[in-house]
């Protein structure tokens, strides 16, 4: 009876023995031991950009969703972020915040109630090399200028300061606006609007566009140390150029940054004093002279005390004061 038990405990062992040889045997490399879910196929990656792509897989029927990596390495000894066992529902996902001309590589797992797959065969994928453009535009003028690049948006420049724009090369040119003008503190205009626009040829990597106006423009700034607050404000007065801005300009003694205007040698500056039939005025060549040069400006100082009278068609006045700015320079 000893010898039979022996017999059929080795017997048992060795069926034992047999059978789990078969198993290892037998196992699906894509698949872990305990998992009853299909492997998926990994398919070639779309819409590759610059910085981004599209990982593509196939379906599994009993997966409740997918486990992607990305990396930069085929060992995957680093991930991407965001992309380090992300779960995706669906067979495809959008990879972004890549670097371009850079080659990638990304596997995925189908995970459900029965278990997780083995990894998918690796796929690569190189994002696109994009040779860039470098448009700056500088402002030489006295007011901010909204620059605007067709498919690129729009920027605000300060003076004496620059913006530039990451354009593609490819594209091969593109098309500039800049608008500014003077303002209220509530943005109304004030003055001309002066504006600017070419198309550009892209060569090389870089220009820089430089916004200034020419000698048939001014800028005007006032100061206002007379008794009165002044407006509204005429320049070109009595003439075909006149123009009219319902602004005030206190007697504060501040220099106000005011607005562009057309120059002429007969160019003269009104301004009523306000809520009254009186004004100042100062004339080109008196009371003030241009320079005639790009972004030419001029100060124009009121210390009046007394009235001064349409009346009659007689005008009369104490001292008005014009200063004469070079190009460029700021108010005091």
């Amino acid at each position: 009876m000893g010898f039979n038990m022996k017999i059929a405990i080795r017997s048992i062992s060795l069926i034992l023995l047999i059978g789990l040889l078969m198993v290892v045997g037998c196992k699906d490399s894509t698949t872990s031991p305990s998992s009853n879910i299909a492997t998926p196929l990994t398919l070639d990656a779309s819409e590759i950009e610059e910085s981004s792509f599209i990982a593509n897989w196939t379906a599994i029927y009993n997966a409740d969703m997918y486990i992607l990596d990305v990396s930069t390495s085929i060992e995957f000894d680093n991930y991407v972020e965001g992309y380090n066992h992300r779960n995706v529902f669906g067979t495809a996902c959008i990879v972004d915040g890549l670097d371009s001309d850079t080659r990638y590589y990304y596997r995925v797992r189908a995970t459900g109630e029965e278990g997780t797959s083995g990894y998918s065969e690796v796929v690569s994928v190189q994002t696109l090399f994009v040779d860039y453009f470098y448009a700056h535009f500088y402002n030489q003028m006295y007011t901010d200028i909204e620059v605007t690049l067709t498919g690129y948006g729009t920027q605000t420049v300060a003076p004496m300061q620059t913006t530039s724009f990451e354009l593609l090369k490819s594209d091969g040119s593109y098309f500039y606006r800049g608008t500014t003008s003077g303002h209220t503190n509530q943005g109304d205009v004030v003055g001309l609007v002066l504006e600017g626009y070419d198309t550009i040829n892209m060569v090389g990597s870089e220009n820089t566009i430089d916004f200034y106006y020419n000698d048939s423009f001014f800028f005007l700034m006032m100061k206002n140390i007379g008794s009165v607050e002044l407006g509204p404000l005429y320049v070109n007065y009595q003439q075909s150029a006149q123009t009219m801005d319902q602004v005030v300009i206190p007697n504060d003694s501040v220099t106000y940054n005011i607005g562009y205007y057309e120059a002429y040698n007969n160019t003269m500056v009104a301004a009523y004093w306000l809520n009254q039939s009186y004004y100042s005025y100062w004339q080109h060549g008196q009371n003030f002279t241009l320079p005639w040069a790009d972004n030419q400006s001029v100060t124009l100082i009121n210390n009046s005390k007394k009235m001064l009278s349409f009346e009659n068609s007689t005008r009369k006045s104490e001292i008005r004061e014009g200063t004469t700015r070079k190009a460029m320079q700021k108010a005091e």
